[in-house]
């Protein structure tokens, strides 16, 4: 079996270790929490995945890992505060939000980034 197909890109620039990822992180969280919940962390991973993926390269920054744990602090907080009716809709619905955020961070640490490297830090 070919494992390096998992850390090889698409054309969107996606792996496909972030959808095993992403496939893992909902099977284990369903088995923990509720469906609507697990959803959400699914999400969330999904998004720390994506971004830990295409800014690997800054893995030697505490400020990136900073930033990233902080995001992931303060979505899981939210997911396990706000009630969450039975229903599996109401998750889907805060679904996109996480993804917004994501891509939002994603644009944040990359300003951060140019920032640091036209400052010469």
């Amino acid at each position: 079996m070919n494992f390096g197909a998992l850390f090889r890109k698409n054309h969107n620039g996606i792996y496909l270790s972030d959808v095993v990822i992403t496939l893992g992180a909902f099977i284990a969280a369903s088995f923990i929490f509720s469906l609507e919940r697990s959803l959400l962390m699914c999400f969330l991973v999904g998004s720390l995945s994506v971004i830990l993926n295409l800014k690997w390269h800054l893995r030697a920054a505490a400020w990136f890992w900073l930033i990233l744990g902080l995001f992931f602090l303060a979505n899981a907080t939210l997911i396990f505060t706000i009630p969450m009716p039975r229903e599996f809709k109401v998750a889907a619905a805060f679904a996109p939000l996480v993804i917004v955020e994501g891509m939002a961070l994603l644009g944040i640490i990359s300003l951060i980034e140019r920032r640091m490297k036209r400052d010469g830090s």
